[in-house]
Protein backbone atom coordinates (compact mmCIF):
# COMPACT_ATOMS: atom_id res chain seq x y z
CA UNK A 1 0.00 0.00 0.00
CA UNK A 2 2.77 2.38 0.96
CA UNK A 3 4.67 1.46 -2.17
CA UNK A 4 1.68 2.30 -4.35
CA UNK A 5 1.28 5.78 -2.84
CA UNK A 6 4.98 6.51 -3.25
CA UNK A 7 4.86 5.45 -6.89
CA UNK A 8 1.87 7.69 -7.61
CA UNK A 9 3.60 10.68 -6.09
CA UNK A 10 6.69 10.03 -8.22
CA UNK A 11 4.59 10.08 -11.34
CA UNK A 12 3.23 13.53 -10.57
CA UNK A 13 5.20 15.92 -12.78
CA UNK A 14 5.69 19.47 -11.34
CA UNK A 15 5.13 21.34 -14.61
CA UNK A 16 4.90 24.76 -12.97
CA UNK A 17 8.20 24.26 -11.18
CA UNK A 18 9.84 23.13 -14.39
CA UNK A 19 8.56 26.19 -16.26
CA UNK A 20 9.89 28.41 -13.49
CA UNK A 21 13.33 26.81 -13.74
CA UNK A 22 13.34 27.20 -17.53
CA UNK A 23 12.20 30.80 -17.22
CA UNK A 24 14.84 31.69 -14.65
CA UNK A 25 17.54 29.95 -16.71
CA UNK A 26 16.56 31.80 -19.87
CA UNK A 27 16.40 35.10 -18.01
CA UNK A 28 19.89 34.59 -16.58
CA UNK A 29 21.27 33.62 -20.00
CA UNK A 30 19.68 36.64 -21.67
CA UNK A 31 20.95 38.92 -18.90
CA UNK A 32 24.49 37.56 -19.30
CA UNK A 33 24.37 38.08 -23.08
CA UNK A 34 23.09 41.65 -22.63
CA UNK A 35 25.78 42.43 -20.05
CA UNK A 36 28.50 40.95 -22.22
CA UNK A 37 27.21 42.69 -25.36
CA UNK A 38 27.06 46.14 -23.83
CA UNK A 39 29.70 46.12 -21.12
CA UNK A 40 32.53 43.75 -22.09
CA UNK A 41 34.49 46.75 -23.31
CA UNK A 42 34.75 47.97 -19.70
CA UNK A 43 37.42 45.31 -19.17
CA UNK A 44 39.62 47.23 -21.63
CA UNK A 45 39.16 50.75 -20.28
CA UNK A 46 42.59 50.72 -18.66
CA UNK A 47 44.25 48.43 -21.21
CA UNK A 48 47.31 49.27 -23.30
CA UNK A 49 45.38 48.79 -26.55
CA UNK A 50 41.90 48.89 -28.12
CA UNK A 51 39.05 51.36 -28.49
CA UNK A 52 37.72 51.36 -24.89
CA UNK A 53 41.11 52.56 -23.61
CA UNK A 54 41.20 55.26 -26.29
CA UNK A 55 37.66 56.34 -25.40
CA UNK A 56 38.72 56.54 -21.76
CA UNK A 57 41.66 58.71 -22.85
CA UNK A 58 39.28 61.01 -24.69
CA UNK A 59 41.60 62.48 -27.31
CA UNK A 60 44.65 61.64 -29.39
CA UNK A 61 46.91 63.66 -31.63
CA UNK A 62 47.94 60.86 -34.02
CA UNK A 63 45.77 57.79 -34.56
CA UNK A 64 46.94 54.98 -36.86
CA UNK A 65 43.96 52.84 -37.88
CA UNK A 66 44.38 49.69 -39.91
CA UNK A 67 45.02 45.98 -40.23
CA UNK A 68 47.93 43.73 -39.29
CA UNK A 69 49.95 45.85 -41.73
CA UNK A 70 49.93 48.53 -39.03
CA UNK A 71 50.09 46.10 -36.12
CA UNK A 72 53.25 44.46 -37.47
CA UNK A 73 54.51 47.43 -39.45
CA UNK A 74 54.60 50.26 -36.90
CA UNK A 75 57.03 50.63 -34.01
CA UNK A 76 55.28 52.68 -31.34
CA UNK A 77 58.46 53.93 -29.66
CA UNK A 78 59.90 55.14 -32.96
CA UNK A 79 56.61 56.80 -33.92
CA UNK A 80 56.49 58.63 -30.60
CA UNK A 81 60.01 59.94 -31.20
CA UNK A 82 59.23 61.00 -34.78
CA UNK A 83 55.77 62.53 -34.64
CA UNK A 84 54.96 62.96 -30.95
CA UNK A 85 54.26 61.04 -27.76
CA UNK A 86 50.48 61.37 -28.16
CA UNK A 87 50.31 58.57 -30.72
CA UNK A 88 48.03 55.49 -30.71
CA UNK A 89 47.76 52.43 -32.96
CA UNK A 90 44.37 50.81 -33.50
CA UNK A 91 44.87 47.67 -35.58
CA UNK A 92 42.91 44.44 -36.00
CA UNK A 93 43.83 41.38 -38.02
CA UNK A 94 42.17 41.52 -41.42
CA UNK A 95 40.76 44.99 -40.78
CA UNK A 96 39.00 46.43 -43.83
CA UNK A 97 37.74 49.92 -44.77
CA UNK A 98 34.14 48.81 -44.09
CA UNK A 99 35.09 47.94 -40.52
CA UNK A 100 37.39 50.95 -40.09
CA UNK A 101 34.46 53.24 -40.84
CA UNK A 102 32.42 51.61 -38.05
CA UNK A 103 35.40 51.90 -35.69
CA UNK A 104 35.97 55.58 -36.50
CA UNK A 105 32.28 56.41 -36.08
CA UNK A 106 32.21 54.56 -32.75
CA UNK A 107 35.16 56.57 -31.45
CA UNK A 108 33.64 59.87 -32.56
CA UNK A 109 30.21 58.96 -31.16
CA UNK A 110 31.93 58.37 -27.83
CA UNK A 111 33.54 61.78 -27.83
CA UNK A 112 37.11 60.96 -28.87
CA UNK A 113 38.91 63.97 -30.35
CA UNK A 114 41.36 63.08 -33.14
CA UNK A 115 43.76 65.52 -34.80
CA UNK A 116 45.54 63.34 -37.38
CA UNK A 117 44.13 60.06 -38.70
CA UNK A 118 46.48 57.69 -40.57
CA UNK A 119 44.61 55.04 -42.57
CA UNK A 120 46.21 51.76 -43.63
CA UNK A 121 46.33 51.94 -47.45
CA UNK A 122 46.31 48.18 -47.91
CA UNK A 123 44.97 47.13 -51.31
CA UNK A 124 44.31 43.48 -50.46
CA UNK A 125 41.93 44.42 -47.63
CA UNK A 126 40.03 46.63 -50.07
CA UNK A 127 39.46 43.83 -52.59
CA UNK A 128 37.89 41.48 -50.03
CA UNK A 129 34.20 41.01 -49.41
CA UNK A 130 33.26 42.65 -46.08
CA UNK A 131 33.99 40.21 -43.26
CA UNK A 132 35.46 40.14 -39.76
CA UNK A 133 38.68 38.25 -39.07
CA UNK A 134 39.48 39.51 -35.58
CA UNK A 135 36.79 38.58 -33.05
CA UNK A 136 38.36 40.84 -30.40
CA UNK A 137 36.56 43.66 -32.19
CA UNK A 138 33.26 42.28 -30.83
CA UNK A 139 34.52 42.69 -27.29
CA UNK A 140 35.27 46.39 -27.72
CA UNK A 141 32.05 47.83 -29.16
CA UNK A 142 28.45 48.13 -27.98
CA UNK A 143 25.27 46.43 -29.16
CA UNK A 144 24.48 48.93 -31.93
CA UNK A 145 27.96 48.62 -33.41
CA UNK A 146 27.82 44.82 -33.23
CA UNK A 147 24.55 44.95 -35.11
CA UNK A 148 26.06 47.25 -37.74
CA UNK A 149 29.06 44.94 -38.14
CA UNK A 150 26.72 42.00 -38.60
CA UNK A 151 24.59 43.91 -41.11
CA UNK A 152 27.57 45.18 -43.14
CA UNK A 153 29.11 41.73 -43.49
CA UNK A 154 26.00 39.61 -44.03
CA UNK A 155 25.66 39.89 -47.84
CA UNK A 156 28.70 37.81 -48.74
CA UNK A 157 28.87 35.61 -45.68
CA UNK A 158 29.35 31.87 -46.06
CA UNK A 159 27.76 31.06 -42.71
CA UNK A 160 24.06 31.60 -42.02
CA UNK A 161 22.74 34.76 -40.39
CA UNK A 162 21.92 32.80 -37.24
CA UNK A 163 25.48 31.45 -37.00
CA UNK A 164 26.92 34.92 -37.46
CA UNK A 165 24.62 36.43 -34.85
CA UNK A 166 25.56 33.68 -32.39
CA UNK A 167 29.24 34.32 -33.07
CA UNK A 168 28.96 38.09 -32.60
CA UNK A 169 26.56 38.34 -29.66
CA UNK A 170 26.92 35.05 -27.76
CA UNK A 171 29.97 32.94 -28.52
CA UNK A 172 32.71 35.41 -29.38
CA UNK A 173 35.46 36.03 -26.80
CA UNK A 174 33.81 33.92 -24.08
CA UNK A 175 37.04 32.13 -23.21
CA UNK A 176 38.94 35.41 -23.09
CA UNK A 177 36.36 37.04 -20.81
CA UNK A 178 36.14 34.04 -18.44
CA UNK A 179 39.94 33.95 -18.06
CA UNK A 180 40.38 37.73 -18.03
CA UNK A 181 42.00 37.98 -14.56
CA UNK A 182 44.86 35.88 -15.96
CA UNK A 183 44.92 36.70 -19.69
CA UNK A 184 44.23 40.44 -19.40
CA UNK A 185 47.55 41.36 -17.72
CA UNK A 186 49.46 39.08 -20.11
CA UNK A 187 47.94 40.74 -23.18
CA UNK A 188 48.51 44.20 -21.69
CA UNK A 189 52.25 43.59 -21.56
CA UNK A 190 52.29 42.93 -25.30
CA UNK A 191 51.18 46.47 -26.23
CA UNK A 192 51.99 50.11 -25.63
CA UNK A 193 49.50 52.75 -26.77
CA UNK A 194 48.04 50.13 -29.09
CA UNK A 195 51.37 49.34 -30.73
CA UNK A 196 52.66 45.80 -30.48
CA UNK A 197 55.80 45.06 -28.47
CA UNK A 198 55.98 41.46 -29.68
CA UNK A 199 59.23 40.67 -31.48
CA UNK A 200 59.20 38.89 -34.84
CA UNK A 201 62.21 37.74 -36.85
CA UNK A 202 62.82 38.10 -40.56
CA UNK A 203 62.00 35.33 -43.04
CA UNK A 204 64.32 33.63 -45.49
CA UNK A 205 64.32 34.58 -49.16
CA UNK A 206 62.91 31.14 -49.98
CA UNK A 207 59.98 31.67 -47.61
CA UNK A 208 59.26 35.11 -49.03
CA UNK A 209 59.32 33.86 -52.61
CA UNK A 210 56.75 31.17 -51.75
CA UNK A 211 54.08 33.80 -51.06
CA UNK A 212 51.10 33.52 -53.42
CA UNK A 213 49.21 36.76 -53.88
CA UNK A 214 45.43 37.02 -54.37
CA UNK A 215 44.27 36.94 -57.97
CA UNK A 216 41.55 39.56 -57.56
CA UNK A 217 42.27 42.57 -59.75
CA UNK A 218 39.52 44.98 -58.73
CA UNK A 219 38.62 46.72 -55.49
CA UNK A 220 35.36 45.76 -53.79
CA UNK A 221 32.57 48.30 -54.31
CA UNK A 222 31.54 48.29 -50.63
CA UNK A 223 35.13 48.84 -49.54
CA UNK A 224 35.45 51.76 -51.98
CA UNK A 225 32.30 53.30 -50.57
CA UNK A 226 33.67 52.86 -47.03
CA UNK A 227 36.94 54.59 -47.98
CA UNK A 228 34.94 57.57 -49.20
CA UNK A 229 32.77 57.49 -46.06
CA UNK A 230 35.86 57.49 -43.81
CA UNK A 231 37.20 60.60 -45.55
CA UNK A 232 33.86 62.39 -45.35
CA UNK A 233 33.29 61.51 -41.68
CA UNK A 234 36.80 62.55 -40.69
CA UNK A 235 36.63 65.86 -42.55
CA UNK A 236 33.22 66.63 -41.05
CA UNK A 237 34.91 66.36 -37.66
CA UNK A 238 37.93 68.48 -38.57
CA UNK A 239 40.35 65.55 -38.71
CA UNK A 240 43.38 65.59 -41.01
CA UNK A 241 43.49 62.31 -42.97
CA UNK A 242 46.58 60.56 -44.35
CA UNK A 243 46.56 57.26 -46.27
CA UNK A 244 49.74 55.33 -45.57
CA UNK A 245 51.16 52.35 -47.47
CA UNK A 246 53.48 50.05 -45.51
CA UNK A 247 56.32 48.38 -47.48
CA UNK A 248 55.77 45.03 -49.16
CA UNK A 249 58.45 42.54 -50.18
CA UNK A 250 59.72 43.09 -53.73
CA UNK A 251 57.81 40.10 -55.14
CA UNK A 252 54.56 41.81 -54.15
CA UNK A 253 55.76 45.36 -54.73
CA UNK A 254 56.63 44.53 -58.36
CA UNK A 255 53.53 42.46 -59.03
CA UNK A 256 51.31 43.84 -61.79
CA UNK A 257 48.22 42.84 -59.83
CA UNK A 258 49.31 44.68 -56.69
CA UNK A 259 50.38 47.78 -58.63
CA UNK A 260 47.08 47.84 -60.52
CA UNK A 261 45.12 47.62 -57.26
CA UNK A 262 47.19 50.35 -55.64
CA UNK A 263 46.72 52.55 -58.69
CA UNK A 264 42.95 52.08 -58.45
CA UNK A 265 43.06 52.81 -54.71
CA UNK A 266 45.16 55.91 -55.36
CA UNK A 267 42.79 57.22 -58.02
CA UNK A 268 39.86 57.00 -55.57
CA UNK A 269 41.53 59.27 -53.02
CA UNK A 270 43.92 61.46 -55.03
CA UNK A 271 41.34 64.18 -55.66
CA UNK A 272 40.25 64.27 -52.02
CA UNK A 273 41.77 66.68 -49.53
CA UNK A 274 43.88 63.96 -47.88
CA UNK A 275 47.55 63.12 -47.56
CA UNK A 276 48.92 60.09 -49.40
CA UNK A 277 52.19 58.34 -48.55
CA UNK A 278 53.46 55.65 -50.93
CA UNK A 279 56.56 53.53 -51.21
CA UNK A 280 58.59 54.75 -54.20
CA UNK A 281 58.25 51.30 -55.80
CA UNK A 282 54.47 51.75 -55.86
CA UNK A 283 54.56 55.38 -56.93
CA UNK A 284 56.50 54.46 -60.08
CA UNK A 285 54.05 54.62 -62.95
CA UNK A 286 51.44 56.60 -61.01
CA UNK A 287 51.03 60.24 -61.92
CA UNK A 288 51.17 61.61 -58.39
CA UNK A 289 49.62 64.86 -57.23
CA UNK A 290 50.84 67.47 -54.76
CA UNK A 291 49.30 65.78 -51.71
CA UNK A 292 51.26 62.55 -52.36
CA UNK A 293 54.72 61.94 -50.94
CA UNK A 294 56.95 58.90 -51.38
CA UNK A 295 59.63 57.18 -49.32
CA UNK A 296 62.48 54.83 -50.18
CA UNK A 297 62.66 51.43 -48.52
CA UNK A 298 64.83 48.44 -49.39
CA UNK A 299 62.11 45.85 -50.08
CA UNK A 300 64.67 43.26 -51.21
CA UNK A 301 66.13 42.87 -47.73
CA UNK A 302 64.60 39.69 -46.30
CA UNK A 303 65.47 40.60 -42.69
CA UNK A 304 62.94 43.42 -42.94
CA UNK A 305 60.02 41.04 -43.57
CA UNK A 306 58.37 38.26 -41.55
CA UNK A 307 56.42 37.37 -44.72
CA UNK A 308 55.83 39.04 -48.07
CA UNK A 309 53.37 41.63 -46.73
CA UNK A 310 54.29 42.00 -43.03
CA UNK A 311 57.38 43.67 -41.64
CA UNK A 312 59.57 42.01 -39.02
CA UNK A 313 60.51 43.82 -35.78
CA UNK A 314 63.69 45.06 -37.45
CA UNK A 315 61.79 46.13 -40.54
CA UNK A 316 59.07 47.99 -38.67
CA UNK A 317 61.66 49.88 -36.64
CA UNK A 318 63.47 50.97 -39.82
CA UNK A 319 60.23 51.84 -41.62
CA UNK A 320 58.79 53.81 -38.69
CA UNK A 321 61.79 56.12 -38.85
CA UNK A 322 60.46 57.23 -42.24
CA UNK A 323 56.95 58.08 -41.00
CA UNK A 324 56.62 61.85 -40.66
CA UNK A 325 53.80 64.11 -39.60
Amino acid sequence: MHHSVRRDRTKQFPVCELLKIIGVTLSVCIALVVIKTEYSGMLLQNATYGMPALIQKGKVENLFMGSSMFRQGLDIDTLCENIGEDTYVLAYNGNQPVLEYVELKYLLDNGVKIENLYIDMYAYSAVANPDISDEKLFMEVGALEKWELWNRTRKNRISTDAEALWRIFVNGNNELILTWPFTGPLIDRQFKQGGTLTKTSGATKEQLEEWIEPEITKLNAEQISAIEDIIELAQQNGIRVVFLETPKYEKIAKSETYLQLMKEYYEIICDENVGIVLCDATATGIETVANCVTYQFDNRHEEYFMDAIHLSSYGRSEYSKLVKR
